[in-house]
């Protein structure tokens, strides 16, 4: 789904944009064009839930041939 969704962000030139609650995320987000933006931390109860804020920019269209 995340291939379907970047797909045509970058056919559009449009940025994407997620939020992670888990640390593992950060690095298959990555691996995907995502970057961590910032922390943002939630309280819920008694916990503290930390969110990641990423952002993937489109990717750069190259034109092909030679």
């Amino acid at each position: 789904m995340i291939g379907y969704v970047t797909a045509m962000a970058d056919d559009k030139g449009r940025v994407c944009y997620l939020e992670s609650s888990h640390e593992v995320n950060r690095i298959i987000y990555g691996k995907l064009g995502f970057e961590v933006q910032r922390m943002i931390y939630l309280q819920r109860a008694k916990e503290v839930v930390g969110l990641d804020i990423m952002v993937r920019k489109p990717a750069v269209k190259r034109s092909g041939g030679l």
